[in-house]
């Protein structure tokens, strides 16, 4: 069997090895990112921007499950019937159009930082609490039923 290589989404990683990830809130290459919750979003940040939230720890969850032996579904573990609506970030746009708001107004009033606001408004998934906060500011449905 001949020894194969993957290349990586933007080329190949750097000569020394090491591969850089980018600030989500900045933009910056880093190599040692850290998780900030900024404004209900958890993010992967660089240093500086970790300091403007609050740095989460998530420790390493292993599920250990012996075998034969069945156990009740834990109430967080239960899905959900409804999931984010894909086209959810037009609905807020035009929500936030139709109340001729700013981008950064609209994030001023529903308590999130504009900076998260207008990455939400281009797609970025945020955290549920952000999108109960978005849905009872515009009064817009954002989720959907799922579909089994």
């Amino acid at each position: 069997m001949q020894p194969f290589t993957i290349d990586f989404i933007f080329g190949y990683p750097p000569e020394d090895g090491v591969i850089m990830a980018e600030c989500e809130v900045c933009g910056k290459e880093i190599s040692s990112k850290k998780r900030a919750e900024i404004d209900g979003v958890v993010l992967d940040v660089c240093e500086d921007c970790a300091k403007l939230g609050k740095e989460v720890y998530q420790p390493r969850k292993v599920m250990i499950q012996p075998s034969g032996i069945a156990s009740a579904p834990r109430a967080d573990s239960i899905e959900d019937s409804r999931e984010l609506a894909g086209d959810f970030h037009a609905k807020i746009r035009k929500a936030r159009e139709m109340r001729s708001l700013t981008q950064d107004e609209a994030a001023m009033k529903i308590g999130i930082s504009s900076l998260v606001y207008k990455r939400i408004e281009n797609g970025f998934r945020p955290d549920d609490a952000t999108v109960a906060k978005i849905q009872r500011f515009f009064g817009v449905p954002l989720f959907d039923r799922k579909k089994d």
